[in-house]
């Protein structure tokens, strides 16, 4: 009797990962609070991915990091690598704000200091607004500046990259980002979606209103892309963010105290 041919399995959707994340984080959740597992999955991940370009901070960073690991048992804590696995595949996918979307999914978000993330398909409309002239500001300044003050997961600064894909500009080269918040854990967030789409920026965890920085991530794709170096010939230069102190990693509570909304800035 002859073999039945095999069918390929129907590839996964955005929804499909999204179901998969909030189960296995809702798993882990029985021996812990679910904005703890998340937390740590978002600063886990983010660690690792920062500890492979930036060697100031990589001996603090990678101390926090196993101190993460001891408040779980060995099998929990093996969950955490194929979390990073399944948000890169989602992000492949298709580019959009997963972790603010696992977020409300999870519905740990602070409702009592307002928070929440703009819906993406509000950002892409905003971020279609901010590029229609996107080309003409490439061919004059060589690269494109956005400055995101209160940057939640990222969403809007992946609306950005998205349309200006779509208008068919490279991000990865015509973009650089600097991204603020308050909130340490949309700091991570925010830094590992960037990483994993390329988008080049530093994520500040710092106070917008009073000028104060607490920690810069440098995403893969600003490292690669020597945009230090770009930064400090382009005359439209802004003062650096404050290098945090090597030895040790500024701690800030973890809930969010950003105000509502986000404002970007395209130049």
């Amino acid at each position: 009797m002859p073999a039945k041919p095999r069918t390929k399995p129907p590839p996964q959707t955005t929804r499909d990962y999204l179901a998969t994340l909030e189960h296995t984080i809702r798993q882990l959740a029985y021996g812990h609070h679910t904005f703890t597992v998340f937390r740590h999955f978002v600063e886990l991940s983010a660690i690792a991915l920062s500890n492979a370009t930036d060697p100031i901070n990589k001996a603090a960073r990678e101390a926090h990091y196993l101190a993460i690991v001891t408040q779980y048992k060995p099998e929990e804590f093996q969950k955490f690598p194929p979390l990073l696995g399944m948000l890169t595949a989602c992000l492949e996918y298709e580019p959009t704000d997963v972790l603010g979307r696992l977020y409300h999914r999870l519905e740990i978000q602070n409702d009592q200091t307002g928070q929440f993330f703009t819906p993406y398909p509000v950002c892409q409309a905003m971020a279609k607004m901010l590029v229609h002239d996107a080309k003409q500001l490439v061919e004059e300044q060589e690269f494109i500046r956005a400055q995101e003050p209160c940057v939640g997961s990222g969403a809007m600064v992946i609306a950005l990259a998205q349309a200006l894909r779509e208008e068919g500009i490279n991000y990865q080269q015509c973009l650089h980002v600097i991204a603020i918040d308050l909130d340490i854990v949309a700091v991570h967030m925010a830094y590992v979606q960037f990483t994993l789409l390329h988008i080049p920026a530093l994520i500040v965890h710092g106070d917008t209103l009073r000028a104060e920085t607490y920690s810069v991530w440098r995403t893969f794709a600003h490292v690669m892309g020597f945009w230090d170096a770009k930064l400090a010939r382009d005359p439209r230069r802004l003062p650096p963010p404050a290098q945090e102190p090597p030895k040790e990693l500024p701690r800030q509570p973890t809930t969010s105290q950003q105000p509502v909304g986000t404002q970007l800035s395209l130049f």
